[in-house]
């Protein structure tokens, strides 16, 4: 059975939402869940200049001794690393400002790192890297909509001095309510493909991509995705509603056997 490095900062959301994805989709894999915060790994990255595996730096920064050792010893065939925008936590520099910080304030000063990190983490099958997934503006954002084929999903747009009430907003969706146990592959197959629409508009615009796989594999990394959205909170501040989430299993199975070309037909693959 293939194993999975899951690092995330969730210690619930995200790794109740990645069994659910790996299970509909015939993934059998074991999910090895650290949890760790953005700020933290990227500063120790980047006092390494980011040559450092991953694992080792997990080792510094991660008190549990236990997962220190599992670490150490497996053998990982993937590595996911998966992280919100929303910026919640203040970086170590922000910290030390006594005036209130807002959210733009953050933004600025984290949204470069978030692409430094992008930049870097983009091979899922190098245990000494990782492929970095981040949502916009958080993990919650796979439930924004009513429905998992909510007409319209793809336009939604989030003001960045709104990002502070995302989660309870998203809560008053319908989906919201919905046990991600309970989620079908036909359910995380449509809920990919209204991603993939609004990546379509993040990607300024990009029609192809909901017709053509090469045009999603030049769109979709984080770090094109994570430019585009800086563009965007610097000419409108707002932000686009997306999960990348998602696209996990699309970057996994990729078109094998027309795997992609299903998806985006909305069929059931």
């Amino acid at each position: 059975m293939k194993k999975i490095l899951l690092i995330v900062e969730g210690a619930k959301t995200e790794p109740a939402f990645f069994k659910g994805l790996l299970r509909q989709f015939g993934l059998e894999a074991e999910l090895f869940v650290v949890g760790t915060n953005l700020y933290s790994l990227y500063a120790k990255c980047k006092a390494y200049e980011f040559a450092c595996d991953i694992r080792d730096v997990l080792r510094e920064i991660v008190p549990d001794e236990e997962i220190c050792e599992t670490l150490y010893h497996e053998k990982f065939t993937y590595t996911y690393l998966v992280f919100d925008a929303d910026l919640h936590n203040k970086s170590p520099h922000l910290r030390k400002i006594k005036e209130d910080v807002t959210i733009a304030d953050r933004l600025t000063d984290n949204f470069p790192k978030l692409i430094e990190m992008a930049e870097h983490f983009t091979d899922e099958t190098d245990p000494t890297i990782g492929r970095l997934y981040i949502n916009y503006p958080m993990m919650e954002s796979y439930r924004y909509c009513d429905t998992c084929e909510e007409e319209g999903y793809p336009a939604p747009e989030i003001p960045i001095d709104k990002m502070a009430e995302f989660k309870k907003c998203a809560s008053t969706k319908c989906l919201a309510g919905k046990n991600i146990d309970t989620y079908t592959r036909a359910d995380f197959t449509n809920l990919i493909c209204m991603n993939l629409g609004r990546l379509k508009s993040v990607a300024a615009p990009c029609f192809d991509i909901l017709t053509d796989y090469e045009t999603y594999l030049n769109v979709s990394t984080a770090k094109n995705i994570a430019d585009c959205q800086a563009v965007k909170i610097s000419n409108e501040a707002k932000l686009y509603v997306l999960n990348t989430s998602l696209f996990l299993i699309v970057d996994y199975y990729g078109n094998q056997n027309g795997f992609y070309d299903t998806v985006i037909t909305s069929d059931t693959p």
